[in-house]
């Protein structure tokens, strides 16, 4: 990944593909939020939950497994047509552990010796790039992921995050996800940071709630897929040739 000039106009391709997705699950509401309340709503969203884990003694062997809380802020976009996950970008942290994960999952299809490339924009920068004015890499905070492991709906890169990349992501008020399709061309999707800080260090959402209101976000693709195809079929219809006039009838016995 060439670090050279990040192009505004790749930013606001990006930006135009954002406006086509679905807010993540925990915004889902059942009853409509005032115009004020709205924008304070963020896509960033805290959830834990206990695992076990089986630590290493110093003599090499596994010790009794202990019960820790994993907690992973997060942001997740998806496609509001298909379902699909565009971008998921996690901050997971294991209780008792000093060390933070940084993990990125993108589509399939990309270069994976190229990683994923965060770019962390503060405001003064993130509105010039919805401008389309082209902001120079050297001026953003970047940061490298490698990927670790690939799954059926997509591949993830990660990193230990340091103090001063979650510092960065606090202040900044965006970030662009950058990675290589295996065709060469630029995948760019931005992220907004808005609501990042408050989502860390706030409680975490209740589980049960978010995943119903997943589910009823699923429910809702998957109706706009059968409208869309239904929309599809009566053009269709419509534009099937009339049948012959004047066909001779049956004669009469």
């Amino acid at each position: 990944m060439k670090n050279t000039v990040l192009r505004a106009a790749a930013f606001c391709a990006g930006a135009g593909l954002a406006a086509m997705l679905a807010v993540t699950p925990s915004l889902a509401q059942d009853k409509p939020a005032a115009a004020a309340d709205a924008k304070k709503q963020t896509q960033w969203v805290k959830l834990c939950d206990k695992i076990k884990l089986s630590p290493k003694g110093k003599d090499g062997k596994e010790a009794a497994p202990q019960e820790k809380e994993l907690c992973s802020t997060m942001f997740e976009a998806i496609e509001s047509n298909t379902g699909q996950i565009i971008v998921s970008v996690g901050l997971q942290t294991i209780e008792g552990a000093p060390k933070q994960v940084l993990a990125v999952m993108v589509p399939l299809g990309m270069v994976i010796p190229g990683g994923v490339k965060l770019a962390v924009y503060n405001k003064d920068q993130w509105d010039k790039a919805a401008k389309n004015e082209t902001i120079e890499l050297k001026d953003l905070t970047t940061v490298d992921l490698r990927f670790a492991h690939c799954l059926p709906v997509g591949c993830t890169a990660e990193m230990q995050a340091t103090p001063e990349v979650i510092d960065s992501f606090k202040k900044g008020a965006g970030l662009a996800v950058h990675a290589i399709w295996t065709n060469g061309k630029q995948f760019t999707v931005p992220v907004p940071l808005n609501g990042f800080a408050s989502a860390l260090d706030g409680k975490p959402v209740d589980n049960m709630e978010y995943q119903e209101n997943r589910k009823k976000l699923m429910g809702q693709i998957r109706q706009r897929q059968i409208d869309m195809m239904n929309k599809r079929k009566a053009e269709e219809m419509k534009n099937l040739p009339a049948p012959p006039g004047g066909a001779a009838s049956a004669p009469k016995k």
